[in-house]
């Protein structure tokens, strides 16, 4: 009977989904944002033609883009080490290119929001899982996994109040691995950690070189006496404020902007420079930088006297667990989004808050900064395994093939 009631609603679903399909394909070639997500839409004719039945069993991932996907990996590595085949869908083309640029993982592009379409996806993999990073929440996946898959939710950030989708979601789910102490709301909840922790101290130990390379090029013809500002994931409000600051009233500064998705179409002044190569890099001539990037912004703070981590004026502030490896200051806006390491670091003032383009004129030129100690030291236990190891407990996974993360 239940499973009777999911099939109405998503066939419910489906039926008013369809004239908004059909309306948003001719408009989407109109505008150049609408037009990039139709075409980042995977064919269905080549997703079931692509996707095959195995006998192996199986773990879906549900991923918006690069971060969520750097997120999952050491969850998606430690199944796929245990002999389950992974299947990653990106919601983003930007995250399935760079899941193809570093690892041979199974990987396809969602495809619009359909339950037909999902339910016929799920009933090739038959995944053992359907596990969801952080928040990328879509009714077609959530209705048709409750015909064929459990749900966890993993990373994900506790909200005082959830929307309608959310809320959905939460619902849904068996288990939701929450990154939030004291975020227990009932027994489905479990408090796990960060698994970017986990990515974070393997890829720093995988990238030493490569971080030293991009440190010795990002600061050539830096003079001792300047500093460089890397702004990661720089968003509108971001711009906003660096761009009313003149020259003149931070001259001993430079400034290397890292665009957020969003920030990519930033209308910047003429006077900054924007997507060059690394090899171009050359602060004689260039006070900002604009470098459209993607995926290699971790390496990127290795090269940064301090980090301004972009979204704290709108969304909600960024990863700023990845400047803090580099043991360097970080300033940000005022949303911190509820975001556990980013209390921690402003309580230990390693994170320093601005509002207004007087107050980061004031912090930078006030010397308020102070060094901090390795932030490794103060992750306590593996969010990788503790999921891993509730999943098997809870009877969502064998005990013989979950082996501890390193």
């Amino acid at each position: 009977m239940l499973r009777k009631s999911f099939v109405i609603i998503g066939l419910v679903y489906d039926i008013l989904l369809i004239p908004l399909v059909i309306i948003f394909i001719p408009i989407s070639y109109f505008f150049k944002s609408t037009s990039k997500y139709r075409k980042s839409r995977a064919s269905i004719i080549y997703l079931f033609k692509t996707l095959k039945k195995s006998n192996q069993r199986s773990i879906l991932f549900y991923c918006s883009s690069v971060g969520e996907f750097e997120q999952s990996l050491p969850v998606i590595d430690e199944f796929k080490s245990n002999g389950y085949r992974c299947i990653i869908f990106f919601h983003s083309k930007n995250g399935f290119d760079y899941c193809h640029s570093i690892s041979t993982h199974e990987k396809y592009l969602t495809p619009f929001d359909f339950f037909i379409v999902w339910s016929f996806i799920f009933w090739i993999v038959q995944p053992d899982l359907s596990i969801i990073n952080r928040h990328e929440f879509w009714p077609g996946f959530l209705i048709s996994s409750q015909l064929f898959s459990a749900i966890i939710l993993i990373n994900y950030v506790v909200k005082r109040h959830n929307s309608p989708i959310r809320f959905m979601a939460v619902s849904f789910s068996k288990i939701i691995f929450t990154t939030k102490h004291n975020a227990q709301v009932n027994q489905k909840y479990f408090y796990a950690g960060d698994t970017r922790n986990d990515r974070l101290i393997a890829r720093q130990q995988q990238n030493v070189v490569e971080a030293n390379y991009w440190r010795k090029k990002i600061r050539n013809n830096l003079l001792d006496t300047q500093s460089l500002v890397v702004i990661g994931n720089c968003y509108p409000e971001d711009y906003d404020i660096l761009f009313s600051i003149s020259n003149s009233e931070l001259n001993q500064y430079k400034f290397l902007i890292i665009p957020c998705r969003t920030g990519f179409n930033y209308k910047h002044p003429s006077y900054i420079v924007g997507n060059i190569e690394i090899e171009q890099f050359d602060w004689s001539f260039h006070n900002t930088i604009i470098w459209e990037t993607v995926g290699n912004l971790f390496e990127i703070y290795s090269a940064a006297d301090i980090a301004w981590v972009g979204g704290g004026f709108s969304q909600g502030i960024h990863n700023c667990l990845e400047p803090a490896y580099y043991h360097i200051p970080i300033i940000a806006g005022p949303n911190l989004n509820e975001q556990t390491e980013a209390i921690f670091l402003q309580k230990e003032s390693n994170l320093l808050i601005f509002k207004t383009k007087d107050e980061l004129i004031s912090l930078l030129n006030g010397n308020e900064f102070k060094s901090f100690d390795n932030f490794v030291k103060h992750i306590t236990s593996s969010a990788t395994n503790i999921i891993l190891e509730t999943l098997y407990e809870n009877n969502y996974s064998r005990k013989k093939e979950l082996k501890s993360s390193t």
